[in-house]
């Protein structure tokens, strides 16, 4: 059950643009799934430092997660590479209406 309720999120994820608030240039998103561990448990760099996302975000940008364990949203790049972007630095993206539509 609870995979099956898992799955109805990620679908519904996977169509919000979604867009970074801790950047000095934010950039949008598409999110491709959700981690199962937070930002104080996965490793940045593939493990390669052995340091978390947590600790590489307050060393590069300087923000403090004050949510630090709940799931972070995963973005799949290239080379089998994961971004992982902890919720609370998200914002959703509404979408743009042009002025000659009249839904």
């Amino acid at each position: 059950m609870l995979q099956k309720r898992r799955m109805e999120n990620l679908r519904f994820l996977g169509d919000l643009r979604l867009k970074t608030v801790h950047l000095k240039n934010n950039i949008e998103i598409s999110a491709n799934s959700l981690s199962f561990h937070g930002a104080d448990r996965l490793c940045a760099y593939r493990g390669y430092l052995s340091i978390t996302v947590e600790q590489h975000l307050y060393a590069r940008h300087r923000v403090r997660l004050r949510f630090p364990f709940l799931p972070c949203v995963v973005q799949h790049g290239g080379n089998h590479h994961c971004y992982y972007y902890p919720i609370e630095l998200l914002e959703i993206c509404l979408p743009q209406l042009s002025p000659d539509s009249t839904n």
